[in-house]
């Protein structure tokens, strides 16, 4: 019989070797999702969000802040939280919880005035399907059972 050629690992994995490969995800998706504002026709960081216009955007990364799939991603990283006992993946969710709050009505201000604002922003401010918000509110709601201090409530 012909034997698979996978390049993966298998067997049984020690805690050790799932706590490396989780490390290793989250240095990934710390990086590949900034939590930051930008120009998008200069790149340029926004840091005074009341400053924020119709060329204002979420930065891009490899993933999307509120997508569907990151929405279980941060459920992912709080299970791995409650699991490894390490607060660094839920410090990754609560950093971008906490983003999102603060830009969240700077994008809604420029939306209401200009008719438009960054598509990211748009699908939260303005969800159209389960899709564009269900997951990452189920996310946001596991997360502020968490910690009440987490900004996550519409005004």
């Amino acid at each position: 019989m012909l034997q698979p050629g996978y390049q993966g690992k298998y067997g049984e994995l020690t805690p050790e070797q799932v706590k490396t490969d989780l490390d290793r995800v989250l240095t990934y998706v710390d990086r590949e999702t900034p939590a930051r504002v930008v120009d998008k026709h200069t790149g340029k960081v926004i840091t005074d969000y009341t400053k924020l216009d119709v060329n204002s955007q979420l930065e891009r990364g490899a993933f999307r802040l509120a997508s569907y799939e990151w929405g279980v991603t941060y459920s992912a990283m709080m299970a791995a939280t409650e699991t490894t006992g390490d607060s660094r993946y839920m410090d990754y969710v609560n950093n971008r919880f906490r983003f999102l709050a603060e830009v969240a009505p700077h994008f809604k201000r420029v939306l209401e005035e200009k008719g438009d604002t960054d598509p990211q922003m748009k699908q939260i401010l303005t969800p159209g399907a389960l899709d564009d918000a269900g997951a990452v509110c189920a996310a946001m709601i596991k997360a502020s059972l968490k910690d009440r201090t987490l900004p996550v409530q519409a005004d």
